[in-house]
């Protein structure tokens, strides 16, 4: 990547904001402002390239005061916390009317959503239904909960099991 460039990663799943900053890193790539994020919006692939918004929900950008990202400060001289991409980032979603919040630790969100995903996703997959189709079904909507709780409870190690 050129050098002053910029990322932001609203991508699912654990690990892959690490992952491209490894990949800068070994590219060699300084001077790249590097931001992470989670969202809950909805969206339905209609076809490829086609998405339909099929949810609002809210975004949060990593402020850059995180651990993580003071590494990446360290790393990349040109990103400061609350560098003009965080501010740039933020202001952006917001008029485009996504709601939009900054915090210094993502974690949790990030866990919540992977919790919420890993009890939908498959369900939806196997019956090959919308999500909204799930919540009208008693039975499935148990189902969640206890996977929901499966992966909550204190058998697993997340940040959420103490909030």
């Amino acid at each position: 990547m050129a050098s002053r460039g910029a990322v932001l990663s609203l991508q699912n799943g654990m690990g892959s904001f690490e992952d491209i900053v490894r990949g800068l890193l070994q590219d060699n790539s300084k001077g790249v402002s590097v931001l992470e994020g989670v969202t809950d919006m909805g969206g339905l692939i209609v076809e490829p390239g086609v998405v339909r918004h099929t949810g609002h929900g809210h975004t949060i950008l990593q402020d850059l005061k995180n651990p993580i990202c003071a590494k990446i400060c360290e790393v990349f001289t040109k990103v400061t916390p609350l560098s003009p991409f965080t501010s740039l980032s933020y202001i952006l979603l917001y008029k485009a009317g996504l709601h939009t919040e900054l915090s210094t630790d993502i974690a949790g969100p990030k866990w919540l959503k992977l919790i919420v995903n890993s009890a939908i996703n498959p369900i939806t997959a196997i019956l090959g239904v919308p999500n909204g189709e799930i919540l009208k079904v008693p039975h499935i909507v148990r189902l969640m909960r206890a996977i929901t709780e499966v992966i909550s409870s204190k058998k697993t190690s997340h940040p959420l099991k103490n909030m």
